[in-house]
C-alpha cells in the first residue's frame, strides 16, 4: 500500500545540503513554518557545516541538527545521515539526481520535492504543482514544500504565522567581537551606521572593487554623520585600501557566519550586489539597497520579511552601459541616505 503524507508526522526530515549562503537563509522561512505548524514533530536539518550549519543552530527551530559532509563522498554521507535519522517527512529543497537516488535508498516514508524525471514513478514521492521559480521568491518556493505535508492545513494556518518572529540568537562572544568593532571606530559618536558590502559570487553583475570604494568615500563626504563600514573577509585576495577618513572603518569577519549576523543586525542601511548578506539582512529587516540581474528580480530580493528593499537591476548587457548603472546606484544610494 502506497504511503499517504501523515496529518501530523511524528519526524520531519528537512535537507538543505546546499554551502551557498543565500540559499540556506532563504530556507529559514520554511523551517519556521514546519516548527509553528508542527510543533509536535521532531524536525531534524540535515546540511552542510560550512553553509546552514553555522546559521541554523542560532535559530532554535530544529530538534537535531545532522551536519552532512559534502565535499567529498557527499552521496554517501547524507545516505549514513539519513539512515541513521530516519524520518517519516523529508523534504529535499535541491531535486538533484544524487539526492533523489539517496532518498530513494532511505527509510523515509515519504519525500517531498520538485518534480524530477528519477522521481515521477515512486509513489513515496510528493511534489507540488509546476511553477516557474524565477517569478516568486526563493523562500515561497520552498514553503511549496511544507504545504504538501497537509495542503488544507497549510492553507487554512499559513496566513496566522508571524515571520517577524524569527530570530537569530547570537552568542555572547559574537557580540563582543561586533561591540569592540564599534568602539573601536567611534560609533556612539555617528547617528548611524551603513554597510557597504562590495564582495560576493555574482562577479559579472557587480560593480569593480574600485568603484565601491570610490562610492563610499564619496558617501562618506556627503554624510559625515554616519559611519560607513565597508565588509570583507579573512583570506580575501582582494585588499581593501583606501585614503584616511574618520568615518569609515573596514570590518574582516572571522571564519564564523554568526558574526556577520551580528554586525547586520547593527546596520542602518546595507549597500551590497546580490548576495548572502542581503538574505540576512532580509530576516533582520534591515533597509537594503542592492545591485540584482534583471533574471533573478523576483527569487533573489530583500523585503520578504516585512523590512526596505530597493535594487538597481542590471540586465545582461549591462557593463555596455556601466556608468549609468554606477550612477543610477548612487543617486538611489544618496536618498536613502537623506532618510536616515
Amino acid at each position: 500500500m502506497a504511503f499517504e503524507i501523515l496529518d501530523y508526522p511524528k519526524t520531519i526530515g528537512f535537507e538543505r545540503t546546499h554551502t551557498q549562503v543565500g540559499d540556506c537563509v532563504i530556507a529559514i522561512k520554511a523551517l519556521y513554518a514546519l516548527k509553528s505548524l508542527y510543533p509536535k514533530s521532531k524536525l531534524i536539518i540535515f546540511t552542510d557545516l560550512k553553509g546552514g550549519g553555522q546559521l541554523y543552530p542560532y535559530l532554535n527551530l530544529a530538534d537535531s541538527i545532522v551536519n552532512v559532509e559534502t565535499q567529498s563522498n557527499k552521496e554517501q554521507n547524507l545516505s549514513n545521515a539519513l539512515h541513521t535519522n530516519p524520518v517519516d517527512v523529508l523534504l529535499l529543497l535541491h531535486r538533484t539526481s544524487w539526492k533523489i537516488r539517496v532518498a530513494k535508498n532511505s527509510p523515509a516514508k515519504c519525500i517531498i520535492t520538485e518534480l524530477h524525471m528519477h522521481n515521477l514513478l515512486d509513489a513515496r514521492f510528493k511534489t507540488p504543482m509546476m511553477m516557474i521559480s524565477y517569478f516568486v521568491h526563493g523562500s515561497e518556493k520552498v514553503l511549496r514544500l511544507v504545504r504538501r505535508i497537509n495542503p488544507k492545513y497549510y492553507d487554512n494556518a499559513i496566513s496566522s504565522l508571524d515571520f517577524t518572529q524569527v530570530r537569530f540568537h547570537i552568542p555572547q562572544e559574537n557580540k563582543a567581537i561586533i561591540d569592540d568593532f564599534f568602539t573601536q571606530t567611534n560609533a556612539k559618536n555617528f547617528q548611524g551606521v551603513v554597510g557597504v558590502n562590495p564582495f560576493g559570487s555574482s562577479a559579472h553583475f557587480n560593480f569593480d572593487t574600485q568603484d565601491w570604494i570610490h562610492l563610499t568615500q564619496e558617501l562618506a563626504t556627503q554624510f559625515p554623520n554616519l559611519l560607513f563600514v565597508l565588509l570583507t573577509y579573512q583570506n580575501n585576495p582582494h585588499k581593501l585600501k583606501l585614503s584616511q577618513a574618520s568615518n569609515i572603518a573596514i570590518f574582516e569577519n572571522d571564519s564564523q557566519l554568526i558574526t556577520l549576523v551580528a554586525l547586520t543586525k547593527k546596520l542602518n542601511l546595507l549597500l551590497s550586489l546580490n548576495t548572502g548578506n542581503i538574505h540576512i539582512a532580509d530576516v533582520l529587516r534591515i533597509p537594503t539597497l542592492i545591485l540584482n540581474k534583471t533574471k533573478e528580480r523576483y527569487n533573489c530580493i530583500g523585503g520578504s520579511y516585512g523590512g526596505e528593499f530597493d535594487a538597481i537591476y542590471l540586465p545582461k548587457n549591462w557593463r555596455k552601459n556601466y556608468q549609468h548603472y554606477y550612477q543610477a546606484y548612487t543617486q538611489k544610494a544618496i536618498k536613502k541616505l537623506q532618510t536616515l
